[in-house]
């Protein structure tokens, strides 16, 4: 897990904050008025150390981007529905689809028991020049998946 940029100190007689800088001034105060609300209703909850109570919001990191299929491989008169076209959310160009070429993506689908199934594919390569992707998944995604969600894992890295 990384920490956020915000940790809060909350003393006997008040509260001590320690902010990022990059942190915006929003983001500042609703952190504070969230500590001293959670510090007020839940004093238990926090480890007391030599009557310091220490408050630290945690955050894991998202190792994802969102995507949205957008069909097949086609052309006129034939698709080829074992490659999907996917376009990726802040991907704007070629040059930013070249980023994403090899990473893995998820298509999550809920079964009737209420379990999670993911179908894996991979960003084979781009399609165009304004940032639409080519993926190739273990099985072929359903027609019922076009204009559904997928996420873009930002592994595996070639950097």
């Amino acid at each position: 897990m990384v920490r956020s940029p915000y940790i809060a100190y909350a003393y006997p007689n008040g509260i001590q904050c320690t902010i990022d800088s990059a942190s915006s001034f929003e983001t500042v105060v609703a952190n504070i008025l969230i500590t001293i609300l959670f510090v007020l209703l839940n004093p238990s909850k926090y480890k007391e150390r030599n009557s310091i109570m220490t408050v630290t919001t945690k955050r894991s990191p998202r190792l994802h981007v969102d995507g949205a299929i957008l069909g097949y491989k086609r052309a006129l008169r034939t698709q080829n529905v074992n490659v999907s076209l996917v376009k990726i959310k802040g991907c704007d160009n070629k040059a930013d689809a070249d980023f994403y070429l090899g990473k893995r993506v998820a298509f999550i689908t809920k079964a009737a028991d209420g379990q999670f199934r993911v179908n894996w594919g991979k960003v084979s390569r781009h399609h165009g020049s304004n940032g639409v992707v080519r993926c190739r998944f273990r099985r072929n995604l359903p027609p019922q998946a076009i204009g559904g969600r997928v996420r873009v894992m930002l592994y595996p890295s070639r950097v």
